[in-house]
């Protein structure tokens, strides 16, 4: 089955771009420097699709690692650094990338008889990780600072992905 991986990064630089790594089920998947874009404008940012062809098991999980040590630490205080927000990471089960792209930014209401985008973004899911494994849980309106690690847990529930959080008790339990 595949599934179209789609991510967008705001990112206010300082000096250097942050660098991320991507895994899904643990396999690398690529690795590319973040691009600045501001977070005051409502312009989309570069997007990245990943087209994954999943292998038919139950549980899956996406990591994303940052390196961002960009900052002006000095005695003890710190004043600029290069700060990142996630706008897009969307998982939708498919093979189109142009659907992907126009259903997540398009101004059209979304019908009942389509599938609703809104169920693979898996950015209120994710858990950032930092350096001192501080762990915050959601990173859906948050400018973060410093390296670290964005993970999601997937579970194929009705066959789609979806983040474990989401899906029943009972469902969980279910062997395939």
């Amino acid at each position: 089955m595949f599934n179209i991986l789609a991510l967008g990064f705001y990112c206010q630089l300082y000096k250097k771009k942050p660098n991320i790594r991507i895994f899904f089920n643990d396999i690398f998947i690529d690795e590319f420097d973040i691009d600045s874009h501001d977070f005051k404008t409502a312009s989309i940012p570069s997007l990245k699709f990943y087209q994954l062809d999943l292998p038919d098991v139950k549980e899956h999980s996406i990591k994303l690692e940052v390196k961002n040590n960009d900052s002006n630490y000095n005695n003890g205080f710190m004043t600029k650094s290069t700060l990142i927000k996630l706008h897009t990471c969307n998982l939708v089960p498919c093979d189109d990338y142009q659907y992907v792209f126009n259903k997540i930014y398009s101004n059209n209401t979304i019908t009942s008889k389509e599938t609703d985008i809104i169920n693979f973004n898996l950015i209120p899911y994710l858990v950032w990780k930092n350096e001192q494994q501080n762990l915050i849980k959601n990173v859906s309106h948050l400018t973060i600072g410093g390296s670290g690690t964005f993970t999601c847990d997937l579970i194929k529930y009705i066959n789609i992905l979806r983040p474990i959080s989401v899906v029943p008790s009972h469902a969980k339990k279910v062997k395939y």
